[in-house]
């Protein structure tokens, strides 16, 4: 998926030598950081060719070590309560799509041909330098304690909770890794949007199940989000959350790699079972 957020190649060479002329976010005055900040932010919109590492070498780096001072200053003394400040809410998330929306490197076969953790290496992101840290910055948004969540929905919409369930697609498992912890803390912390995220899970199975071109990437770690939110299901289940199990946990277990995610399936259905023992039957028939 790839969203119109971000830079071309001209506006990335000139970008990058912005970033170098700019002071650091620790060295200006208090009242200048937040507006530093932004303006790094939207800077490190500038995306850049991971095909060579020859390639813009130089301005590459630049916004990596521009990323990693975006990250410690977020992570320092000084940014107490930034997370309050609502001035960076459209700013970052900015930022987050233009560098994560992006095409994904995506091999072509049959699902039994395709990587197993036991086989051999599974295929990394070329940019995972920024990448990486782009992740770090959206994490220490979303679990921020200072957040406006009520603002924040503003900018951390479905629109834009659907990028990231793109994103589950990576043959990388550390980016998928990531988007594991970040979308089980958006459904954790942004109430409204609980419903609209369970049924994308959903809507991803059905999709893995009954489409031929489909592959298991992301759904161990979907299952593993579901998990946690099953175990927060009140009893007696509701009617879609008895659904949700008979209509697609059960006929996830049909699928061609079942091995890649059993473990984590059979811990949501056993979540399930607790909860109402009665339904083991409808379980056991399939």
């Amino acid at each position: 998926m790839e969203v119109g957020w971000g830079g071309r190649d001209g506006l990335s060479r000139r970008k990058a030598s912005w970033i170098t002329s700019l002071p650091e976010i620790r060295a200006v005055n208090n009242d200048d950081r937040v507006p530093l900040l932004i303006r790094k932010m939207k800077m490190c919109e500038a995306k850049y060719d991971f095909s060579s590492p020859r390639i813009d070498a130089a301005q590459k780096e630049g916004k990596r070590k521009t990323l990693v001072e975006i990250v410690e200053y977020m992570s320092s003394d000084r940014s107490s309560n930034l997370f309050a400040d609502s001035r960076i809410y459209a700013p970052l998330c900015s930022m987050v799509a233009a560098n994560l929306f992006r095409a994904l490197t995506i091999c072509e076969g049959d699902e039994e041909d395709l990587y197993d953790p036991e086989d051999g290496e599974p295929l990394m992101e070329p940019d995972w330098s920024h990448v990486s840290l782009v992740y770090e910055v959206l994490r220490r948004f979303v679990t921020a304690s200072e957040l406006n969540t009520k603002l924040a929905r503003k900018v951390i919409d479905q629109r834009f909770v659907l990028g990231l369930f793109d994103l589950f697609q990576s043959e990388d498992p550390r980016e998928r890794e990531c988007l594991k912890t970040i979308v089980h803390r958006i459904y954790g912390r942004f109430v409204p949007m609980r419903s609209f995220i369970r049924r994308t899970i959903q809507h991803v199975f059905h999709h893995y199940i009954y489409s031929d071109d489909a592959h298991s990437s992301g759904v161990a770690e979907l299952l593993e989000i579901l998990g946690s939110v099953i175990n927060g299901f009140s009893v007696p289940l509701k009617p879609d959350h008895r659904e949700f199990l008979l209509r697609t946990l059960i006929p996830l277990h049909s699928a061609a790699a079942l091995t890649k995610y059993y473990p984590q399936l059979s811990f949501c259905v056993s979540q399930f079972l607790e909860k109402e023992p009665q339904l083991a039957e409808s379980v056991l028939l399939g």
